[in-house]
């Protein structure tokens, strides 16, 4: 896949939300080539999203308030 050059950590609530970002990065195409690791705990659900490209600002602006409205910066 080569080298990461973004990449989004979040914590979502639920699965249903998890499935949303997922469904998301399928319609967008500026996000093709990402890959999506999902981990599963007691309390939620951690989502990590690598991109092997820099997204415009506009892009990662967009896509950041996307993912601000479903979960929280995970760290």
């Amino acid at each position: 896949m080569g080298t990461v050059k973004m990449e989004y950590l979040y914590f979502l609530a639920n699965a249903t939300l998890t499935l949303r970002i997922i469904e998301h990065l399928e319609k967008m195409p500026y996000l093709f080539g990402s890959s999506i690791t999902v981990i599963h705990q007691i309390d939620g659900w951690i989502i990590r999203i690598k991109l092997p490209y820099i997204l415009t600002d506009q892009q990662d602006g967009d896509f950041t308030a996307f993912l601000n409205e479903l979960g929280l910066i995970y760290n």
